[in-house]
């Protein structure tokens, strides 16, 4: 596992293990992976010239003390434990009956919520996955402490459990939106450089180069190398906005709108295509 953030995702074991009264064992696992997150976070500053542009969620270079401070101040300010409440809620609250493993969600959580992205602050997408595996072993444990005692019925806290969770099943409807979406994709060229969503990239066939917006620039790189400007930007108003939030992608659409290099191609449902003149 080489992901520049999994040193603080392992130092929650670290935790853990001193919970467990490990106090060696936990100290080492704790500082071992502050080492490592310290080691790919120098590499990846320098590999960047500066810190890669996902860390501006969580960090604003402080330049005094009074900077330093508010800076503390501004993340300490984001925590919000509503997402996490909403979280233990579908789960009756049974993880907190397993503190040891509550514990291990801890750091994941604290690194959404200190998250200035609106989607990983919130818990949305796939950010809750580092802290569902804990939450889930917590609730398993909570029915084998709870299986022991005599006046409490097991079979009627599943229940619940279910009917709680039912509702979250959710199965993926193609709807007049995607048709109109698919119909517009069939007008691109093959063979040319894509700027688009996440969600409209799977849909693009044979093309010289692609790239999601939020992350690349207009200057895409070509699998040989070669750097391709990008022909066609594809923006769904209505679909996934991911990696931006929803400020972040209005600001994206508008700058494409009044671009001097590009002019708006197709327009219909939410869906927008720029091209380049």
């Amino acid at each position: 596992m080489v992901k520049e953030d999994v040193g603080i995702y392992t130092s929650s074991f670290g935790i853990y293990l001193l919970f467990k009264k490990k106090w060696k064992l936990g100290m080492y696992t704790i500082c071992l992976s502050l080492t490592w997150f310290f080691i790919a976070l120098t590499t990846l500053y320098l590999l960047n010239h500066g810190p890669p542009p996902y860390f501006s969620r969580w960090i604003s270079a402080p330049h005094s003390f009074k900077s330093i401070f508010n800076f503390f101040l501004d993340f300490i300010h984001r925590i919000s434990l509503l997402p996490l409440l909403k979280l233990l809620a579908f789960l009756l609250f049974l993880p907190l009956l397993k503190p040891s493993y509550f514990i291990l969600a801890i750091v994941p959580y604290l690194v959404n919520a200190t998250s200035s992205l609106e989607a990983q602050h919130n818990l949305k997408l796939y950010y809750s996955a580092p802290i569902i595996p804990f939450l889930f072993g917590g609730v398993i444990h909570s029915f084998l402490k709870l299986k022991r005692q005599k006046h409490v019925d097991i079979s009627l806290i599943a229940f619940f459990l279910l009917l709680l969770n039912i509702g979250n099943l959710q199965s993926f409807s193609i709807n007049e939106h995607h048709l109109i979406g698919h119909t517009l994709l069939k007008q691109i060229p093959s063979d040319t450089a894509i700027l688009a969503q996440v969600d409209i990239i799977p849909h693009l066939k044979r093309q010289k180069a692609i790239g999601i917006i939020g992350i690349h620039s207009d200057s895409l790189v070509h699998i040989s190398g070669d750097k391709l400007q990008a022909e066609y930007i594809i923006f769904d108003t209505k679909g996934n906005k991911w990696p931006l939030s929803e400020k972040e992608f209005e600001k994206e659409l508008r700058r494409y709108i009044t671009h001097p290099s590009y002019f708006l191609w197709l327009q219909t449902d939410g869906d927008y295509i720029f091209k380049f003149r």
